[in-house]
């Protein structure tokens, strides 16, 4: 079974495998006890949503810099097919 964390997970991040960052593990722990929230709305839910998202989106600015090279390897093998 795919779960939030394994694909998380496959996807090369630094972190170990099986675990998330705090913010993304509580919200993939609210959605999973409580999934009406999402139909209801809830403050809480929301703000983690965002802390999520801001939290993600640092992650990948962070990343860029070590993933432009492959990138753009990768961009250059498509142009030269």
């Amino acid at each position: 079974m795919t779960t939030a964390t394994s694909i998380f997970c496959d996807r090369g991040s630094s972190f170990a495998r099986g675990t998330m960052p705090a913010i993304e593990e509580t919200l993939s722990q609210r959605l999973s006890t409580e999934p009406h929230l999402l139909a209801k709305g809830d403050s809480l839910l929301n703000q983690l949503a965002r802390d999520t998202t801001k939290s993600l989106y640092d992650k990948g600015v962070q990343e860029e810099k070590a993933s432009l090279p492959y990138i753009s390897a990768l961009l250059l093998s498509l142009i030269h097919i």
